[in-house]
């Protein structure tokens, strides 16, 4: 029961931006994974940051309204 929401947004995110932009996708896979998991290492905090330069041109696209929307 406790893995269901994990389950959910990596589906969510597999199926809304797997096919558009890929690294963005892996990103937030793997954020999404360090978010929801009990045991917190640097480890993983060391995975999504070596993702975020290939997602930051995704990120930077969003216009500063949506930021402080989504904030």
């Amino acid at each position: 029961i406790t893995f269901i929401p994990q389950l959910v947004f990596f589906i969510a995110a597999g199926l809304k931006f797997g096919h558009r932009d890929l690294p963005f996708a892996c990103f937030l896979i793997t954020f999404v994974f360090v978010a929801f998991n009990k045991v917190i290492t640097s480890q993983y905090f060391i995975w999504y940051l070596t993702l975020f330069p290939m997602a930051y041109i995704s990120l930077h696209s969003i216009k500063p309204m949506k930021w402080i929307v989504m904030g």
